[in-house]
């Protein structure tokens, strides 16, 4: 329906459209016209740009982007993360397309052979990103999750965002377990969805997407379920461990916050140069985001570069 309103130039005042888009298209934009996305998010929603975008400012500043782990991209950083997995004792990654959603084409690498074997697999990937593993999360229940927060994007330049209070929890469907090298993690069928059909499956301990926790046998989206209201897992937290909620988040926040003023100057480019005029008029569009992150066992809020 909106591609027909947008291309038949029927009168509408918001256009909704669930890919990226065009320089063009935004610069059509009328006066009283709303588009929900900028040109040039895709910077952090797509993997490995996310990467490349976070790892510049870290070299800038350590300490205010020390939010997210250890990151490379795919193929770029290839050679150097072959002389890393080939060292006396490699770290443990976690490899993922740069487009890919709802846990396709993840793998856990242990081994520079499993890593070869995993970019040999997935051969067809553009590119991809390869992180630290970070294998020491904070548990609940004994089950890996994390958390999905959403956020609106009103404006680049100057930056104007609304973190919403509440959000998702998303849990695994099976108790985690350190991935040890001696566990057998089937990489053959770790492109697909498909693949995590059966009871016990690897991802269903390290993997908190919901397409792959749904099939499991037990699987259950209440209360007390697999995906939980951020508000009712803060309670939990507080009241059973002790957590300092508001500390948390406002870690969150400022690693949102940081996130985005790492992108802005790309964003307020891009609209400059499609909305040149944009003085004239409120901006004209907006984007919403969902942000998930991963508590480590010191409490810290890490991005795991999925952004969408």
């Amino acid at each position: 329906m909106a591609n027909e309103c947008y291309k038949y130039s029927t009168p509408w005042n918001i256009y909704w459209v669930d890919t990226s888009v065009s320089h063009a298209r935004a610069s059509a934009l009328g006066p009283l016209q709303k588009l929900n996305h900028f040109v040039g998010m895709t910077l952090i929603c797509r993997k490995a740009s996310a990467a490349s975008v976070l790892n510049r400012n870290l070299r800038f500043s350590a300490q205010a982007f020390d939010f997210f782990p250890a990151s490379w991209t795919l193929p770029k950083d290839q050679a150097e993360l072959t002389r890393l997995m080939k060292a006396h004792k490699p770290p443990v990654l976690i490899v993922k397309p740069s487009k890919g959603s709802q846990g396709a084409g993840i793998s856990i690498c242990r081994s520079h052979e499993e890593l070869q074997h995993v970019m040999q697999q997935n051969g067809r990937w553009a590119e991809g990103v390869a992180q630290m593993y970070i294998d020491r999360p904070l548990l609940l229940e004994g089950y890996k999750f994390d958390l999905r927060l959403y956020v609106l994007v009103t404006s680049c330049s100057p930056l104007r965002i609304h973190i919403y209070r509440d959000g998702l929890a998303r849990l695994c469907t099976e108790k985690y377990q350190v991935v040890s090298s001696g566990e057998q993690l089937d990489l053959t069928a770790a492109a697909g969805i498909a693949a995590a059909t059966s009871a016990s499956d690897w991802r269903k301990r390290h993997l908190t997407n919901y397409a792959i926790n749904k099939q499991h046998e037990d699987f259950t989206a209440g209360v007390d379920g697999a995906k939980r209201r951020l508000g009712h897992v803060f309670d939990t937290i507080s009241r059973e461990a002790g957590f300092d909620v508001d500390a948390l988040w406002g870690d969150c926040q400022q690693l949102i916050v940081k996130t985005l003023i790492a992108v802005q100057p790309d964003l307020a480019h891009a609209y400059a140069s499609c909305r040149p005029s944009h003085d004239a008029h409120p901006f004209s569009c907006f984007e919403l985001l969902g942000f998930d992150l991963l508590i480590d066992q010191v409490r810290s809020p890490l991005m795991g570069l999925d952004c969408l």
